[in-house]
């Protein structure tokens, strides 16, 4: 249901949790890149496993954010991804 909502919405940047019940945030964000009408879409990984990003899982993401990160942390970084260059 959330992969349909988001393909629906096509939002400029989304928080995805990585651990999630049915589909990990990881295997969501593959499916929203494979997809031609939502692979250029920001995606932030927010996980307490960042050694989740030492490998090619990050290539999925537009960037990560540890938990626990406080409010102003993770509006800051949505912003900062929202305003980059989708090509940089």
């Amino acid at each position: 249901d959330g992969l349909a909502r988001f393909r629906e919405l096509q939002p400029d940047v989304t928080l995805m949790d990585l651990t999630m019940p049915v589909l990990s945030g990881l295997e969501a964000a593959r499916l929203i890149r494979a997809s031609s009408a939502t692979q250029d879409l920001k995606v932030i990984a927010y996980t307490a496993r960042p050694d989740l990003f030492d490998g090619s899982a990050k290539k999925w993401f537009a960037d990560v954010i540890l938990k626990p990160s406080g409010p102003e942390a993770i509006v800051a970084l949505v912003r900062r991804v929202a305003a980059s260059d989708p090509q940089a």
